[in-house]
This record gives C-alpha cells, structure tokens and sequence, in this order.
C-alpha cells in the first residue's frame, strides 16, 4: 500500500510541480533519490500496474465477438509494451549519458541521478499508457506525452545540473531520447515476430 500511495504522490508532483519534484530529488538524503529505492517501489510496481491494466482492457476489448475476455489477446497487447517499457529506459540512459559527455562536454554524470531522471521521467510516459488503454477513443491523450518536455526541461538543470544556456537543448532532446526509446523497442519486436 505504501508503494500505490508514493506512486500516486510522486507522478502527481512530477506532474503539478515538477521542478519542485526534481529540487526534494536532488537532496541526496532522501529515500526516492536511491535508485535501488525507486526501482523496488516506484517503477517496477507502476510497471506491474501499466501492464495489469493494459491486459485487462486489452482482453475485455477484443476483437473476438465469441469470447468476453480474451486472454490471449490481453497478453499480446500487454507484453510488447512490457518489454518496451522494462527496456526502454536502460536504452534511453546510455543515449543520454552519451549525449551528456560528447555534446554537452560534461564529465561522465552521475549514475544515481541518470537513473532517477530516466526513470521517473519514464514514469510519466506510463501513467499515459494507462489513461490510453482506458480510453482508447480519446487518441488526444498521446499528445499529453509533449508535456514530457517541460518535466525533462525542469530536471535537466534543477536535477541533472545541465548549464542554464544549455538547458533548453538538453531538456529537448533527453525529451526526445525518453520518448522514442521505449517506441524503438516496441517496432524492434514487432519486426522479430516479423
């Protein structure tokens, strides 16, 4: 129960104040900057939640009239944005480690705050998932996802201590690494099943 009530507290700060969330981030004494700490009870839970709701209305939305709940269908849904979602992430913060040291000529980051940046930023991207497999018909809810930049944009300075000057370019593109990473990896299984 106390990880449903840090998801729900944290996704709504990263959301409503998110430069306030990346600040209360950036005191190394708290228990949310660990990543070991937000791995166990933020992101793997909500990962767990994303993919139990895309199942479930996957499966009561199928397009098999001779069944009202296909399980088959559910999981067929479900595991691809598992994986891309588990993936995604790893993926996104080689990019922008990369990114960090040969564009923005900055020292090698550190690991602790790549990954809380990644992750909680993902996070995000993952409540869209689950408001879009609730309501498939309201397809605006992917354009929600653009508000990922201005989350990006507050952490790169606030959190990952990119330079004011360079901070717009930085917020944009990891916003382009955090989006499209998890996307990579969804077209990359779909072309092995092929």
């Amino acid at each position: 129960m106390n990880q449903f009530k840090y998801i729900v507290k944290f996704l709504i700060a990263l959301i409503t104040q998110s430069d306030q969330a990346w600040s209360y981030l950036a005191n190394a004494e708290t228990k949310e900057s660990k990543p070991a700490y937000m791995l166990r009870n933020y992101f793997y839970p909500l990962l767990g939640i994303m993919s139990f709701v895309i199942f479930l209305f996957a499966g009561w939305r199928s397009p098999n009239p001779e069944v009202s709940f296909d399980f088959q269908y559910g999981m067929t849904k479900m595991v691809p944005v598992l994986v891309a979602y588990f993936v995604g992430p790893y993926l996104a913060m080689m990019l922008i480690k990369t990114m960090l040291v040969n564009i923005f000529d900055l020292p090698h980051p550190d690991k602790d705050r790549l990954t809380n940046f990644v992750f909680y930023s993902t996070s995000f991207l993952m409540a869209i998932e689950m408001l879009m497999a609730v309501f498939p018909a309201f397809r605006f809810f992917e354009f929600i996802a653009l508000y990922l930049v201005y989350i990006t944009w507050n952490g790169s300075h606030t959190y990952i201590r990119v330079a004011e000057k360079r901070r717009w370019l930085f917020g944009f593109m990891s916003f382009l690494v955090i989006f499209f990473s998890p996307s990579l990896i969804q077209h990359l299984l779909q072309f092995l099943q092929g």
